[in-house]
């Protein structure tokens, strides 16, 4: 069995979805509150408006590669990292 987890995460896909969900502040605000609201209110956010949006813009595109496939990401992991303090 090999370890999989990346930079403290369960794995690197997560990583990289929180790394760009926190890069930029109206998106930052936007995951917490859908974080806020749980795990499923963040995926379903995520997986049915954002991911779609991003294949129209250059830097959507980056993301869409970097974080490669949501199928990966841990939901509960992202959601707990995202709530607010």
């Amino acid at each position: 069995m090999t370890d999989e987890t990346y930079q403290g995460w369960c794995n690197r896909e997560t990583w990289a979805l929180h790394l760009w969900l926190t890069n930029e502040e109206a998106l930052y605000h936007e995951s917490r509150a859908r974080a806020a609201d749980g795990e499923s209110a963040l995926r379903d956010w995520v997986e049915n408006d954002l991911w779609p949006e991003l294949h129209q813009t250059h830097d959507g595109l980056v993301m869409l590669k970097d974080v490669g496939s949501l199928w990966r990401v841990d939901w509960r992991e992202l959601a707990a990292a995202l709530q607010p303090e």
